[in-house]
Parts: C-alpha cells; sequence; structure tokens
C-alpha cells in the first residue's frame, strides 16, 4: 500500500507538470496547487482553499 507522502509525491510532479504544459504563472500555479492539495490533505482543507483563495484574488486583481 501506498503511504499518503507517496500520492502527494506523484501528484506534485503531475501538478508541475500541468503548470509547465499549460505555461502558467506563479499566482496560477499555486491556484491549482492548492485546489488539488485541499483534495489530497483532508485535515488541512480549509487552509489549503483560503490559500486558493488568496491567489485567485491576485489573479483576479492583477487582471483588472
Amino acid at each position: 500500500l501506498k503511504k499518503v507522502s507517496d500520492y502527494w509525491t506523484e501528484s506534485l510532479n503531475e501538478i508541475l507538470d500541468v503548470i509547465d504544459m499549460w505555461k502558467l504563472d506563479f499566482s496560477e500555479g499555486n491556484l491549482i496547487r492548492y485546489i488539488i492539495k485541499s483534495k489530497i490533505e483532508p485535515d488541512n482543507k480549509l487552509e489549503n482553499l483560503q490559500k486558493a483563495l488568496f491567489y485567485l484574488k491576485r489573479i483576479i486583481h492583477n487582471a483588472e
């Protein structure tokens, strides 16, 4: 059986691949990262979603 940390390592590599493939900037990459982390780490779901919201607000602010 795999440990949660093994899943996180595999998921992180996949997240980084998506960030590179889509050519996301820092804020966009972190937005995706924290949304995914909220699913992988249910004990830290609220904290990760708050971080995702922070980056979403930055993206919106920069787009205005």
